[in-house]
């Protein structure tokens, strides 16, 4: 599976999404420099991520944005506060972590970001 993350230089929680991109299968690491414009940053993650078989970012309020953006752009669904990751079955927080949820993700490319603080950092 090739599995493309956006890792932001310096920020633990990006190290953490990328161990959960680690396990999904091969990584390409992504990072955009300049002014924070989610819809334009959007654009260039789709463009990056053709032939990508999943899409992850650490669950911050940039990655959890950014990502929306991007399952608009590409009509698939996205899961948000991903703790685990099993074939096309995802564990997520809920209710502010008293709720664990499992789903399942369909669609291509799966677009997720990692819950923070659940995961070692890369």
């Amino acid at each position: 599976m090739s599995v493309l993350v956006f890792v932001e230089p310096g920020d633990e929680l990006s190290l953490q999404a990328l161990s959960v991109a680690r396990s999904l299968g091969e990584v390409r690491a992504v990072s955009l420099d300049g002014p924070y414009a989610p819809a334009a940053w959007a654009a260039a993650i789709v463009e990056a991520a053709q032939d990508s078989d999943a899409i992850v970012a650490a669950g911050s309020d940039r990655g959890n944005e950014l990502l929306a953006h991007v399952a608009a752009r590409l009509d698939q669904p996205f899961a948000a506060n991903v703790t685990a990751v099993e074939g096309d079955v995802v564990t997520r927080i809920r209710w502010g972590g008293s709720l664990l949820e499992q789903a399942r993700l369909h669609g291509s490319p799966k677009i997720l970001s990692v819950a923070p603080h659940r995961q070692p950092a890369a």
